[in-house]
């Protein structure tokens, strides 16, 4: 699942259309995962069993180990378990 991700945020990355959008579709449909090609994912991240259920943001940058049980009003960091409001940044502009 995650080599599957890595090769579509490499093509998202490099400007290449569709393909990434149809591998982010195969991991939706094998493992029950929303992880878009956009999402940057940081070195060793692992997704306990295959990531099944897992749903990221592809503008998420969340701490490590949070557990998010809530809507993050935007803007938001969140970290702990369960995860809390560490701040919450203006929007750009």
């Amino acid at each position: 699942m995650l080599a599957i991700h890595a090769v579509a945020h490499w093509l998202w990355k490099h400007e290449i259309p569709v393909i990434p959008r149809v591998l982010s579709a195969l991991n939706r449909l094998i493992f029950a995962t929303q992880l878009p090609a956009a999402t940057r994912l940081g070195k060793g991240v692992r997704l306990n069993y295959s990531g099944l259920g897992t749903v990221i943001h592809a503008r998420a940058v969340i701490g490590a180990n949070a557990v998010v049980l809530h809507d993050v009003p935007a803007g938001a960091v969140m970290v702990g378990i369960p995860a809390r409001v560490l701040r919450i940044e203006p929007p750009p502009g």
